[in-house]
């Protein structure tokens, strides 16, 4: 999440078996990873309105690929006290969580839960005649091993972002007593009170040690036993560091490379996630991903950012602010490709997802606005505006999607969550993802594909693993648009939109070659033959 700052445009036994990572060496391509020259690139794109009478045309060329997709579509699951086990959403929230299910899903341990999310939250109390500790996962436990055992078989990302308090010279080390208030101030301090890094590597590898090697030995040489063998493939070294505790680039990687070593001492087979960046300036990524500027032998595996559309909290109408956080979205893919001409020149292995994308609502973000309610339509607008960076990056060799967040509610990113937040009953931004991943994969093959209104719609054209054709349509605006398919006689539709809200997409059967897109629609057209 993008903490409080709005960032420029942030237990039973598991039996799920390891699953095996990907070599993180970039796989090659036969097609050149670059849109082609009659696609519109988002320079030129603005989002806008247009007469619902007008008929444009979107051109095809089923045989004339210009990409592979490397994307995984994923989503991010932040932990918070309403999801704990005897929460009365408990059980829907798990399985939704288990519907979704797949590679890449993230879990994140954040800040605003220090009982749930910092499993010591008091230092070791060291005298000469006594030594005692504060370590207590009673709460970490109950979420992560909900989640995994949501989320059998697949690669998992796991994040503990929140480091202790009282490892940072802040002058304070207060959080709430009660597991279910939310606290915003516990990240404070810029600067550790052991700049060795020594004191915060042994703090992480004792957490791994606990959920995948049975335990650790504390600080004062007692053994603390939890019997998890638990899957963890990808480790995350936190959470937009540039805002938490405003680390600067050197600083990150500083303590990137302390903790890794630290963990791959007690786990190898575990991989690493840098980054988490929400702010992702040049200078962040390229000190990140020159290896020179790190310890030697040190691991860069995986890059993560993140993005979210933030409109204008005082503008109302839901035109404008689709609007803005589509545009905003433009911004954020030509970040993407000036990030990706850095990895080329400096680390052309590395791989890189994006850990949380959406849209926040400034009224209904960390802060309740008595008598707000989210419009119905909002959920469609942002779920479309996802599908539009999913069309507009799956071609650039992003390895992972992630959808933020799974859960959220008033006091916390209300306006990001997935399900809703009093019944864990799914809304529009879950059901988008959930018909993308249904229809699309790593390995698909991107088509060249023109469309005459930019500012209006968005197409994209695929050919599956499995050999089908499909075209992924995005309405930006609050308009009808009626769209001739070239190539195309007849098939289904597939569609989620104002009308479809918060259940599962419908189907239609479309005669002819034009269809007509809904408001904010997101549609995949497959031919019938």
């Amino acid at each position: 999440m993008a903490s409080l700052t709005v960032a420029s445009s942030s237990v039973a036994s598991i039996s799920a078996s390891l699953h095996v990572v990907p070599s993180l060496k970039s796989t090659s391509s036969i097609f050149s990873g670059v849109p082609p020259a009659n696609t519109i690139l988002p320079a030129e794109s603005s989002t806008g309105t247009q007469a619902s009478n007008v008929t444009d045309s979107v051109y095809i060329e089923w045989n004339e690929p210009w990409a592979e997709s490397r994307s995984t579509l994923t989503l991010l699951f932040v932990v918070n006290s309403e999801l704990l086990s005897n929460s009365s959403i408990h059980d829907k929230a798990f399985e939704s969580l288990q519907s979704l299910s797949s590679d890449y899903v993230r879990f994140l341990a954040w800040y605003p839960y220090p009982k749930i999310s910092v499993p010591a939250l008091e230092p070791p109390n060291i005298t000469e005649s006594t030594c005692t500790t504060s370590w207590n996962f009673t709460y970490a436990d109950q979420l992560l091993g909900d989640f995994l055992r949501s989320t059998p078989g697949k690669i998992h990302s796991v994040g503990f972002s929140t480091t202790p308090a009282w490892m940072w010279i802040s002058g304070q080390n207060k959080y709430p007593s009660d597991v279910n208030e939310i606290d915003f101030r516990y990240n404070q301090g810029t600067q550790l009170r052991d700049p060795s890094m020594t004191e915060i590597a042994d703090y992480y590898r004792r957490i791994v040690n606990w959920y995948v090697n049975g335990g650790f030995t504390d600080e004062c040489g007692t053994y603390h036993y939890s019997g998890h063998h638990w899957p963890i493939e990808l480790w995350e070294v936190l959470n937009e560091p540039e805002l938490e505790h405003q680390f600067t680039p050197e600083l990150y990687n500083k303590f990137y490379d302390a903790i890794t070593a630290a963990i791959r001492e007690v786990a190898p087979k575990i991989q690493f996630v840098g980054g988490g960046l929400i702010n992702k300036t040049i200078d962040w990524v390229e000190t990140f991903m020159d290896s020179s500027k790190h310890t030697p032998g040190t691991e860069l595996g995986w890059l993560s950012y993140h993005h979210y559309g933030w409109p204008d909290p005082n503008v109302t109408d839901e035109q404008e602010q689709a609007t803005s956080s589509f545009q905003q979205m433009d911004d954020f893919i030509l970040q993407v490709q000036k990030i990706n001409q850095v990895r080329a020149r400096l680390n052309p292995g590395m791989r890189i997802g994006f850990g949380e994308i959406g849209t926040i609502l400034q009224k209904a973000g960390i802060h309740i606005t008595p008598g707000y309610v989210i419009s119905d339509e909002y959920w469609v607008w942002s779920a479309s505006v996802f599908a539009y960076v999913f069309a507009k990056t799956s071609g650039l060799d992003i390895d992972a999607i992630a959808q933020s967040q799974l859960h959220g509610y008033p006091g916390q990113f209300e306006s990001v969550s997935m399900v809703d937040y009093r019944t864990a009953e799914p809304n529009a931004r879950y059901r988008v993802l959930e018909m993308l991943q249904k229809n699309f994969q790593a390995g698909d093959k991107l088509l060249n594909t023109t469309s005459a209104d930019e500012k209006a719609y968005h197409a994209q054209a695929y050919r599956t693993v499995d050999g089908q054709r499909k075209l992924l349509l995005i309405n930006k605006t609050a308009q009808n648009h009626t769209l001739t398919i070239s190539s195309f006689n007849q098939g289904e539709a597939q569609i989620c939109d104002v009308s479809s809200g918060s259940n599962p997409h419908r189907t239609e059967i479309v005669q002819g070659d034009e269809i007509t897109l809904t408001p904010f629609a997101t549609v995949i057209l497959i031919p019938s033959c």
